[in-house]
């Protein structure tokens, strides 16, 4: 196939997923060229906004550093796991980074709202303030981190570890051998780390700290220029996409790469001091776990409140289901198309950054593109702006990149052989597509489909800027009660949340470990 013809199945996700920026970001040039807009202000800024914006990175870095730090030690913990039952509870344990962070929010400010009754001396000043708002993030994401990290760790050949093992002591091989092979997908994960925490206002704002993530929202509430708002975002969108560029690298790679065996034989003493340090760090992991557990499904308030909850948010679970529904189905297309032409081309290069772009783009600045993009005087452009459409189309926008990933990983490890081999015996292409390809394919379906449905049903930065009038979701109802403490009707709210997310994901994560063919403890 031609490489014009392979860039066209591009075309699709070009237009739906990027066009929103291109837009905007054509439009915000004219408009400071004609208006001589000093962006050497907005870039930089001043006042009290300078303030927030230290605030920001003062955030970032410390949810950074203390996920990444954990994340190291609760995987090395999880890295040497070789039973099968252990195995499937090391994807367990890291199945909670699909829930929204506010759940954590709520669970954590439960806790500590308890904490400060019975030990006020102690607990009282903590219920708001840097210290729950570090905290609560870095629980957060810490899931994420120790996935990232241990999916650095597990390729390491046992070879390399055992030969190793047979000149130095164990800890010295995972020092001089073990982390400096690991280290690239190590940084790559502090780096997204901090681009999440520092594009994400839900959880400062909740715990009464400015960060500069909600400028550009606040902006375009004020002046309700489209412009403005993206002006007012250049210090969020330069560094994010720096650190984006830079750590998506040995991200896709880890994706991309066609994964052997993990076949894990030698054991490994630690020491006493590491063996600590491991751990403390996964406690730390479990006990996000731990926590939702205890304040949820140990309260039976919360379950009398559910039936109630239910009867009157139901308009709010049908249109964060549609949403996500209609979101997964339009990504799955896109990221399939997408997926397939980047597989073929030989050297995509910059494509697959063009691609995975929109993910460093910070959540208000995509609803403002898809505003800038749809409101419009022309009668199919404000009946489209004012439907259900825009949810859908930033939860598209913003999570159809971690789509593209997904579906590219199954394309790089699919047994082309079989395809060939049934083509030899028939010459029907659709009935290999059907029976054949499609079948192969089915996880990389069923996993793009999901991991977009979970990531929209807890989306709220840029949904909650295109919601039409009278429409609601679960995730913009939970974060307003929020505001006024984790009562037992939010709790019951965020446990149909945590229902609607959890389970299903831990149902794929166990049939998927009971039915793929492994080596050792590695899935493929």
């Amino acid at each position: 196939m031609k490489k014009p013809e392979k860039t066209l199945k591009l075309l699709p996700y070009c237009f739906i997923v990027l066009l929103p920026f291109i837009y905007l970001f054509t439009g915000g040039i004219i408009y400071a060229i004609k208006n001589k807009v000093d962006l050497i202000n907005f870039v930089f800024p001043s006042g009290r906004r300078i303030g927030i914006y230290l605030n920001s990175v003062f955030f970032s870095f410390s949810v950074a550093a203390l996920d990444t730090f954990l994340g190291i030690w609760a995987a090395s913990f999880l890295w040497r796991l070789n039973s099968p039952f252990l195995c499937r509870l090391r994807w367990l344990t890291v199945a909670f980074a699909i829930l929204p962070p506010y759940i954590h929010a709520m669970a954590w400010s439960k806790l500590f709202g308890r904490l400060a009754i019975s030990f006020p001396l102690f607990f009282s000043g903590l219920s708001r303030g840097w210290f729950i708002t570090i905290a609560v993030q870095t629980m957060a994401l810490l899931p994420a981190a120790t996935a990232l990290i241990l999916s650095g760790l597990l390729p390491i050949e046992e070879n390399m570890v055992a030969s190793g093992q047979v000149l130095a002591k164990d800890p010295k091989v995972w020092w001089r051998i073990v982390l400096p092979t690991a280290a690239p997908q190590i940084i790559s994960t502090t780096g997204l780390i901090f681009l999440l925490s520092f594009c994400d206002y839900t959880i400062p704002s909740l715990f009464s700290i400015n960060v500069y993530a909600v400028e550009p929202f606040v902006e375009y509430s004020s002046s309700y220029n489209v412009f403005r708002a993206l002006f007012t975002s250049l210090p969020l969108l330069v560094p994010s996409v720096f650190v984006f560029f830079f750590s998506m690298k040995n991200v896709r790679k880890l994706f991309l790469m066609k994964r052997e065996q993990y076949v894990l034989k030698s054991l490994f003493q630690w020491g006493l001091p590491l063996r600590l340090i491991q751990v403390t760090s996964f406690f730390i992991l479990i006990s996000g776990a731990a926590v939702l557990l205890i304040v949820m499904l140990f309260n039976i308030e919360v379950f009398k409140q559910v039936p109630m909850v239910i009867s009157s948010s139901t308009s709010d679970i049908a249109y964060t289901l549609m949403i996500s529904l209609l979101a997964s189905l339009i990504s799955l297309v896109l990221c399939a198309l997408a997926a397939k032409a980047l597989n073929e081309l030989k050297n995509p290069g910059i494509l697959w950054s063009i691609i995975l772009l929109p993910f460093a783009i910070p959540a208000p600045l995509v609803g403002t593109a898809i505003i800038a993009l749809f409101n419009h005087p022309i009668k199919l452009m404000q009946f489209l702006y004012n439907s259900m459409l825009m949810p859908v189309l930033a939860c598209t926008v913003r999570f159809s990149p971690v789509g593209v990933l997904i579906f590219s990983s199954y394309l790089v490890r699919l047994d082309y052989s079989a395809i060939e081999a049934a083509g030899i015996l028939s010459g029907n292409r659709i009935r290999i597509l059907f029976n054949i390809s499609f079948p192969m394919l089915m996880p990389a379906f069923i996993l793009t489909f999901l991991s977009v449905f979970f990531l929209s049903i807890g989306e709220l930065g840029a949904t909650v800027m295109l919601l039409p009038p009278g429409m609601g979701t679960l995730t913009l109802k939970i974060y307003n009660y929020l505001h006024y403490g984790a009562n037992e009707r939010v709790m019951a709210l965020c446990l149909i949340i945590v229902s609607i997310v959890m389970l299903p994901g831990l149902l794929i994560v166990i049939l998927s470990s009971k039915s793929k063919k492994r080596s050792g403890c590695g899935f493929d």
